[in-house]
């Protein structure tokens, strides 16, 4: 692994949770969006690597704005939507988890009283766990 020349672009390339360091493979090793070797002994193409989930793949790819780069598994915060959504293989399967998610969302907030009953079932369970981790921990 050879990284580029200090005067080059040298800040991280970020897509899709990625963070893509700029570099070059002088040993077998092949590209992960579409399986070609991403080496050459004497004249590497240029190629990526995220420096958080190792994906490797050429810098064609990102160059030429394909979809074929699967998100990072390590970086990604699936509590919000816009990072679920990336990790669809597609549009056409976005827009069916967009299109089943609003199917699901209430028009109208809970009445209080469910909410209050939530917090009460919640600090319940909470409190059961609570005691078995003490009953465990004289073990």
């Amino acid at each position: 692994v050879e990284p580029l020349p200090i005067g080059e672009k040298s800040s991280y390339i970020c897509h899709k949770g990625h963070e893509f360091i700029p570099t070059l493979y002088h040993f077998p090793t092949n590209c992960e969006a579409c399986t070609k070797p991403l080496w050459n002994m004497f004249k590497p193409p240029p190629a990526l690597e995220c420096r958080r989930c190792h994906i490797k793949c050429h810098k064609d790819h990102m160059d030429k704005k394909e979809e074929i780069i699967a998100p990072c598994k390590v970086n990604y915060d699936v509590s919000t939507a816009k990072n679920l959504l990336l990790l669809a293989s597609s549009q056409e399967e976005q827009q069916k988890w967009v299109s089943r998610l609003v199917k699901k969302i209430p028009k109208k907030p809970p009445p209080a009283e469910h909410f209050g009953a939530f917090l009460t079932l919640h600090s319940r369970a909470f409190q059961r766990v609570e005691m078995t981790e003490r009953h465990l921990s004289f073990l």
